[in-house]
């Protein structure tokens, strides 16, 4: 047996995405195709309706038809009496009818234009979704006709992937509710903030009014606008800090995601390590050659170096989490001094 090499395990790679963009675009298909017999359900439905109308239509041209033989047959007709001359029909009411007639005789035909166009559409439509039907058809015998192992091998990648999309889907729920939490407790102290901050500024405008005197007004200008100053830099520093709290929000969003994708990295190398020492002793004990240790020798070495660059690009991580957590600690530390800031200066 030879060693697990970078071709092979990027032939794996691409296998494994053909499968998987195979499995969507079915997926897409089938809703495609689910959509589409619906339509045809409807457009079937107004096919039939378009059918009984034109039955109507030939049966009330038939009918218009006859009245008007008959009609102009009793007009033509010489020898009559004098009772049968008045019940002759009027000039008028034959042309109308002839009108009448000429309409339904349109009306007709475009009626069964319509049906006809749509007759020609739904036989498109069928004849295209044959064709989808073998092109998936030849897929699926494709995909059969692959080896059992495989087919095997592909199952597992499948369902190691789609174990893999729960435990991080779960994991970004999980920080996403955090995150939220978060994110509403500050939005709650820089809302108490904004009251406290308007509260003193009525405060103070309401002092301003109380003092009238002409020697105190001067201090109180001095005071407005030094409280001004302060509420502007309240406000300003509160701006920056949920720029700041967004920011780290978005490191640790990252993060988490880097770290479960890495340790699924890493104990995708373990296993690779135990493969190829198992393949290791395997090949000590079947040949005599020299070759195949080497280079599982290599393989090993080089996958020791990744896995060691690995765990120090994940203790950097880690540093980098506890600066963040750190920073958020001290930014919810300058919020409270802030809140009490505000109550000092109420």
């Amino acid at each position: 047996m030879s060693s697990i090499s970078d071709g092979s395990t990027d032939a794996l790679v691409a296998r494994f995405k053909l499968l998987e963009e195979t499995v969507d675009k079915l997926h897409r298909e089938n809703r495609s195709l689910t959509a589409k017999l619906k339509s045809y359900n409807t457009l079937s439905t107004f096919y039939h309706e378009a059918r009984q109308q034109n039955k109507t239509l030939n049966r009330q041209l038939a009918d218009k038809e006859a009245l008007i033989t008959r009609l102009r047959d009793g007009q033509h007709t010489p020898g009559k009496g004098l009772e049968e001359h008045h019940l002759e029909p009027s000039k008028s009411l034959v042309d109308s009818l002839v009108g009448q007639l000429s309409s339904m005789r349109n009306q007709l035909k475009e009626t069964e234009r319509i049906c006809q166009e749509k007759v020609e559409t739904l036989n498109q439509e069928i004849q295209r979704l044959h064709q989808q039907l073998e092109a998936r058809d030849q897929q699926i015998q494709k995909v059969s006709s692959w080896p059992s192992h495989e087919k095997e091998m592909e199952i597992f990648h499948l369902q190691r992937s789609l174990a893999e999309k729960e435990r991080a889907q779960a994991t970004s729920e999980v920080l996403c509710r955090s995150l939220s939490d978060e994110t509403n407790q500050l939005r709650f102290k820089l809302t108490a903030t904004a009251e406290m901050c308007q509260q003193l500024v009525t405060c103070l405008e309401d002092a301003h009014r109380k003092n009238g005197g002409p020697s105190q007004e001067q201090q109180n200008l001095n005071k407005d606008n030094e409280n001004e100053a302060n509420l502007r830099k309240l406000q300003e520093e509160n701006r920056l800090l949920k720029q700041k709290k967004i920011h780290v929000e978005d490191l640790n969003a990252k993060w988490q995601k880097y770290d479960a994708s890495r340790e699924e990295y890493v104990k995708g190398l373990h296993q690779q390590l135990k493969e190829m020492k198992a393949q290791r002793e395997h090949t000590k004990g079947t040949h005599s050659t020299h070759k195949h240790p080497d280079l599982l020798q290599k393989e090993i070495s080089r996958l020791n170096r990744h896995l060691e660059e690995k765990i120090s690009e994940n203790t950097k991580l880690q540093q980098e989490a506890t600066e963040m957590a750190s920073a958020r600690i001290a930014d919810q530390e300058r919020i409270h001094m802030l809140e009490q800031q505000t109550l000092v200066l109420l």
